[in-house]
């Protein structure tokens, strides 16, 4: 059970931020249009709990990484786990529970659903959905964390299909305009909180709120940002005390918009369940007890704690991967001492920023698997019912 002083100020803290955001709302209006740092056409963008967003071209098995106003970060290669063949994805969506992307491959008809690594580019065969669609892009993808299940929508569709994310089929929606028409042109899907979804529309300027349950209307603002929303996804970190929207623009060179949207309406990476994880940590700095924030570690590279969990693993860097969960871990109560030991251990021979243990083709580090393994038991632990704040 989580510490009920915790959920006190917690939401003490969600009030407060809400009564800042509800006086000063516009739903509909754009924050800002953010070019893409490597241009080129595409349908996609995702943004997990840290802030960072997450896009893809078409043409290219690439995954790009940047900031809010468009920094590139990262730019990692998207391979089949299975096969080692190089994967071009169309719209994603991130899913906070399993810290990975949902992503759809483009070209494929029925659509097929891939889980992906967004740090190392791993990408595992999730299944092959009933969606058709058509052309080649594959638009609307969205994670719901209420019920740990996906959203598909073809492109410039009627439908948008529901499935488990073991990829069976719950059903199948058409939503409706306020007249009780049939809907269509719909493109980007995002879940929004309750029985509300989030539709883009290919060319018709209008994003667009339906109920999940049934398709029916609930309302609709002009898109401010392009005329072609195609991938959309939610923003509760980027943009405080505003709510934001982000919608990817299909045409080249290629660009994002961040719109604003009413407060409390979607939740980063569906809304799933607050969880031990870095991600919380990050954010929440008021709250580490068994760590000092502004303390250095011996292993830290001289950056703090605090500055470590917003360090990018450049290359798959398992140092900071394994200092993350390393935190993390440490944070939270229960981790096993023995994998945290041999976790600190690892880290003293291989300090934050050395680079050590970096992906470098045949010549990486054999000791990064180690790191890597070390770090995914700690993960597994942060993300368990076991783990308590």
């Amino acid at each position: 059970m989580r510490d009920l002083g915790y959920r006190t100020v917690l939401v003490a803290c969600v009030v407060m931020a809400l009564v800042a955001s509800q006086a000063a709302a516009q739903p509909g209006t754009l924050i800002q249009n953010v070019n893409l740092p490597v241009t080129g056409v595409g349908v996609s963008v995702a943004v997990d709990c840290l802030g960072n967003v997450y896009y893809t071209l078409n043409g290219d098995t690439n995954l790009y990484v940047m900031d809010m106003n468009g920094l590139l970060l990262n730019t990692i290669s998207i391979v089949d786990a299975a096969s080692g063949a190089g994967l071009n994805i169309d719209e994603m969506a991130w899913d906070e529970s399993r810290m990975i992307l949902w992503g759809q491959v483009h070209g494929s008809n029925p659509v097929d659903v891939y889980q992906i690594n967004a740090t190392t580019g791993q990408a595992s065969f999730g299944f092959t959905s009933q969606t058709i669609s058509v052309g080649s892009y594959r638009d609307g993808i969205a994670y719901d964390g209420t019920d740990d299940s996906l959203w598909i929508s073809g492109d410039v569709s009627t439908t948008i299909e529901h499935y488990q994310t073991d990829g069976t089929f719950i059903n199948a929606i058409t939503p409706t305009d306020a007249a009780g028409n049939t809907l269509g042109l719909i493109s980007g899907v995002m879940v929004g909180v309750g029985d509300l979804l989030y539709l883009g529309r290919n060319g018709a300027v209008q994003i667009v709120q339906v109920k999940k349950s049934d398709g029916t209307f609930i309302a609709s603002f002009a898109s401010p940002g392009g005329a072609r929303d195609e991938g959309l996804e939610c923003d509760p970190v980027n943009f405080l005390p505003k709510l934001a929207l982000w919608s990817r623009e299909f045409n080249p060179p290629g660009f994002a918009s961040v719109i604003e949207i009413e407060p409390l309406t979607c939740e980063c990476g569906g809304g799933a369940v607050v969880t031990c994880t870095k991600g919380f940590w990050k954010n929440h700095p008021e709250d580490w007890v068994n760590l000092s924030p502004g303390d250095v570690p011996v292993w830290g590279g001289g950056s703090t704690y605090l500055e470590i969990l917003h360090l990018a693993p450049k290359k798959g860097d398992a140092s900071i991967l394994l200092a993350h969960a390393f935190i993390a871990a440490t944070l939270n109560s229960g981790a096993p001492a023995g994998d945290l030991a041999a976790a600190e251990a690892l880290l003293l021979v291989y300090p934050v920023g050395s680079g050590a243990l970096q992906a470098k083709g045949k010549n990486t580090n054999p000791d990064r698997a180690v790191a890597l393994a070390l770090a995914g038991l700690l993960q597994e632990f942060n993300e368990s019912a076991e783990c308590t704040l």
